[in-house]
């Protein structure tokens, strides 16, 4: 029985999917059914927490819509979305950002990828399902390279 589950669970897990990681900005395409006719509705939003398990490994994003913060829960394997496009990378210290929520403006804000420098991504940045990062062509070859194994 079990064996049967996971090779259904499998069938129905999307393989094309970007890496992510908490604190990235991101769109979230999906379908909307309105009586017979279907469209695409867009949210796009900050993850504030990721969730990996199989075939129910969610996002959760975040975003402020006439200054009161909405948060919507995706599950990554849904038929109802259609894709995920990442608009900027960040850097963040925690996998899950419910920080957040208590804060407003420019206090809400986190680190951009670009402004990084690759030591400082190293030590904090591990995305989903990722069992290393290899960073190119840095200054000094042996810290870019991050080992979970090592952590």
């Amino acid at each position: 029985m079990n064996k049967i589950i996971q090779s259904l669970n499998k069938n129905q897990m999307k393989k094309n999917l970007p890496q992510f990681c908490s604190g990235d900005i991101v769109k979230v395409k999906l379908w909307i059914v309105e009586g017979t006719k279907k469209r695409i509705q867009i949210f796009e939003g900050m993850i504030i927490s990721i969730k990996n398990k199989s075939i129910s490994s969610s996002i959760t994003l975040r975003k402020i819509s006439n200054g009161e913060g909405v948060e919507r829960l995706f599950h990554i394997h849904s038929p109802v979305i259609d894709s995920f496009i990442i608009q900027r990378r960040s850097v963040v210290r925690k996998s899950k950002l419910y920080y957040l929520r208590n804060r407003s403006g420019k206090s809400a804000r986190v680190k951009k990828f670009d402004s990084i420098s690759n030591d400082d991504v190293a030590s904090s940045r591990i995305s989903i399902g990722q069992s290393r990062i290899d960073f190119p062509e840095p200054d000094d070859p042996i810290k870019a390279t991050v080992h979970p194994e090592e952590i």
